[in-house]
């Protein structure tokens, strides 16, 4: 029998190391502008075409490489970085493993041209798929400038697999990101397809966290600082009322690297716990300062995994300094003196004297008596409606001997401004009020929506500020939006006004519904095209959130009530959570046996 064993050849060796470390364009660009930055780059240019499947091109003005240098950058496990084990775990940089650009070459055509500032001239060099094809010397300025062309065209089966271009550009955008954010003192340009969706010049951490986002963020974010002599532990984050149930910016930094670490995440949601509901998520920007020595980056080919030495310290550390920052920062906003509206609170004289305050009592006050004054049990359904058979069976039928129903037998209960309590046929009868309204208000719109609807103009425009993957995918939907009932009219690259609404949504929610769409876009990758009304319609409704701070009075329960009933689901919602539950008499009886 002959062996079975062989070695493979450098191409195909290549190649299944490629497959660890480039998974898609995205983690061509990772690479080559880590690199840029280990080179102590301060500007940095990005071009990309067709979401990096024809080309990307990084351009830094770092130190640049000689000749020799260059060719060997391409070999496997060649790197500057790196000399003794020790200094595998002691690493400081963002790039260390030397398979990077090998990788890349295995896998695509690459040029590069580089220079030390140094060298008189610099060096042009061409690989495809691993092969060397041409080496000679060029003037080019001081730095790297890499092309990478034509990504997997020698694995037909890995190019197949890549998404949709828009898919591709967001996960760029990501990467990109998880890099711009900590070198906020580096200048970074990105081009797609010739027009520039991203420029963010020199400046402060928080200044870069919203020149990326929103501006918005500026009143959202409250910083943390803490050093505890081995971790020093600083940055921002959300404060809990601008929590989202969905789009949260989370992002760990550790020595500015990026990385993904459920552990410390646990730490900072324990942090908010009481503050925020369960389905709420803050954003957070939070940057650990280490001795490399005590962590180990070697742990995965994309190093956003990483071990702590002292995990436990750490976790507590941190916990510990975000309670702190939310507590310290729990007050009134600051005054914004470039709003005309303000709260005039009089003046104060200190020769005056200080009355003592009256309070009035009505010892005959009864609030069952106002109850039963209120309420009228036969009204429950609206005049223009003629009561359900389904209805009937709930409340009774007056005509029904066996059943009491005059109206100072039936009265409703506010039960903590959550629930409306009130007798029916077999029980007891519960209501869920902001179930109730949220219902009512999506078959209201469920009822408005079309395919095309009117518009009404905005007397005064409402502007919006996208973030650049929400600007990519605004750009692929706004047809969409404006057959709905929208209209923009463009500020600059990144804002636009909101001159145009549909007829069913208002003014004031109208750029947080579209951002809320976009986001469902992006989520269902279908581009717009596969929402419906009803989906539109749970957008619209995310954004109005009713006010519970105002205890509804009799007739107001009873006008929900009537309302609910007239919906064509009152007994559960459109995500279908229960509206009503009724207790019945057995239930009740077995309370007291």
């Amino acid at each position: 029998m002959s062996n079975i064993i062989k070695i493979l050849p450098d191409s195909l060796a290549n190649q299944i190391a490629a497959g660890e470390v480039i998974q898609r364009p995205a983690s061509i660009i990772k690479e080559l502008v880590e690199n840029a930055i280990d080179a102590k780059a301060t500007k940095i240019t990005i071009n990309i075409k067709d979401a990096g499947r024809t080309l990307i091109q990084v351009i830094d003005n770092g130190t640049g490489m000689s000749q020799d240098d260059a060719r060997l950058s391409f070999e496997r496990h060649a790197t500057s970085k790196l000399s003794t084990t020790e200094d595998l775990f002691a690493i400081s940089t963002k790039g260390f493993r030397g398979e990077a650009l090998a990788s890349i070459a295995a896998v695509a055509n690459v040029e590069l041209k580089t220079k030390r500032e140094e060298d008189p001239i610099g060096t042009k060099i061409v690989i495809e798929a691993s092969k060397l094809i041409e080496i000679e010397s060029v003037n080019t300025p001081s730095g790297s400038n890499f092309s990478v062309k034509n990504l997997f065209f020698n694995i037909p089966a890995r190019r197949k697999f890549l998404k949709a271009d828009g898919t591709e550009f967001k996960h760029i955008l990501t990467e990109l990101y998880r890099m711009v954010i900590p070198h906020f003192q580096v200048e970074f340009t990105v081009i797609h397809n010739n027009e520039t969706v991203l420029k963010l010049l020199p400046e402060g951490l928080k200044e870069r966290i919203i020149s990326i986002f929103d501006k918005s963020l500026n009143k959202q974010l409250v910083s943390i600082s803490t050093d505890a002599g081995f971790i020093k532990i600083t940055g921002y984050v959300g404060k809990p009322e601008f929590a989202t149930k969905s789009n949260a910016k989370q992002y760990f930094f550790v020595n500015n690297r990026f990385m993904k670490n459920g552990y410390f995440h646990k730490a900072v949601t324990i942090s908010y716990e009481k503050l925020l509901n369960a389905e709420a998520k803050p954003s957070y920007f939070i940057f650990f300062d280490i001795d490399p020595g005590k962590i180990d980056v070697n742990i995965h080919p994309t190093k956003t995994e990483i071990n702590f030495d002292e995990a436990s310290n750490i976790f507590q550390i941190l916990l510990s300094v975000v309670r702190k920052a939310l507590t310290e920062f729990d007050i009134p906003p600051a005054i914004d003196f470039e709003n005309t509206d303000f709260v005039n609170l009089g003046s104060f004289d200190k020769n005056q004297e200080v009355s003592m305050p009256e309070i009035n009592l009505n010892p005959n006050y009864n609030p069952f008596d106002e109850a039963e004054k209120e309420f009228n049990f036969h009204s429950k359904i609206s005049n223009s409606k003629t009561p359900t058979q389904e209805t009937e069976m709930i409340f009774g039928n007056e005509n029904d001997s066996t059943v009491e129903n005059s109206p100072k037998d039936k009265y409703f209960i506010n039960l903590k401004n959550k629930y409306i309590i009130t007798p029916v046929k077999s029980g007891l009868m519960t209501i869920n009020i902001k179930r109730a309204f949220e219902q009512i208000e999506y078959e209201k719109l469920l009822n408005k929506i079309s395919d095309q609807s009117s518009t009404v103009q905005a007397l005064y425009p409402v502007q919006i500020n996208f973030s650049s993957l929400d600007l990519q995918e605004f750009e692929h939907v706004r047809d969409k939006l404006e057959d709905i009932g929208f209209r923009f009219e463009k500020i600059n690259d990144r804002t636009y006004n909101i001159t145009g609404i549909p007829t069913y949504i208002k003014l004031e929610e109208s750029s947080e519904t579209i951002l809320k769409l976009l986001k469902m876009s992006e989520l269902t990758n279908l581009n717009f095209n596969g929402l419906n009304k009803e989906e539109i319609a749970i957008q619209i409704l995310k954004t109005r959130i009713r006010k519970s701070d105002t205890i509804l009075k009799q007739d107001e329960m009873q006008e929900l009530l009537n309302k609910l009933f007239t919906c064509q689901s009152h007994q559960y919602t459109y995500d279908g959570k229960t509206i009503i539950s009724i207790i019945d008499i057995d239930q009740i009886n077995d309370l007291f046996s």
